[in-house]
Order: structure tokens, then C-alpha cells, then sequence
């Protein structure tokens, strides 16, 4: 089953940069779209897991947009003001991690 998975999310991966060469926009779309949230939710019923137990994973999941949000758009900032990319990346993932930190501190 393991195997599946990974072998799921590298098609949905190699499917979002190969659109990116052509049309930006839509692989941006496709990426933003909640795959990941979807994949594991189906993953979840069939695992057996109750609508609770789905529900509850899927308000985590939206407490999980906020930092992700502020982490694309702090590397978005740094690549605008010269940055290079792996900086940018380095910054988003930085205040990604910090907000996710006081998200988890204070019991979200």
C-alpha cells in the first residue's frame, strides 16, 4: 500500500512541473488545488477511519493553510527583491516552520 502511495503523489509531482513548462498558471492551480487533502482522506475511509476522526483531520488542514500561505509568500518577497532561490525557499520554510510551531503551542 505504501508503495501505492508514493508512486501516487510522484505522478500528481510530475504532472504539476511538466503543465509548469507550458502554462504556469494552471500547474499553479493544479498544485494549489487540494490534492494532498483529498488523497488522504480517501486513504482515511479506506483505512476505516470514522467521519470524526476525518473531520478533525480536516480542520488541522485548514489551520495548516495559514502557514503555508505566509510561507509562499515570503519566497515570493525574497525571489522579487533578488534573492536567490534556494535563499527564498530557506525564508519560506522558515517562517512556515515558526508559525506552525505557535500554531501547535497554542493548541490549534
Amino acid at each position: 500500500m505504501f508503495v501505492i502511495k508514493v508512486i501516487l503523489s510522484a505522478i500528481v509531482i510530475a504532472t504539476v512541473t511538466t503543465i509548469a513548462k507550458k502554462n504556469t498558471l494552471l500547474a499553479g492551480f493544479i498544485a494549489a488545488f487540494p490534492i494532498t487533502s483529498m488523497i488522504s482522506i480517501a486513504w482515511m475511509a479506506y483505512n476505516k477511519q470514522n467521519n470524526t476522526e476525518i473531520s478533525n483531520f480536516l480542520i488541522s488542514v485548514l489551520w495548516g493553510i495559514i502557514p503555508t500561505v505566509v510561507m509562499l509568500v515570503a519566497t515570493v518577497i525574497g525571489l522579487k527583491k533578488g534573492m536567490p532561490l534556494i535563499a527564498s525557499i530557506g525564508i519560506g520554510f522558515s517562517v512556515w516552520l515558526a508559525f506552525t510551531i505557535v500554531f501547535q503551542k497554542i493548541n490549534v
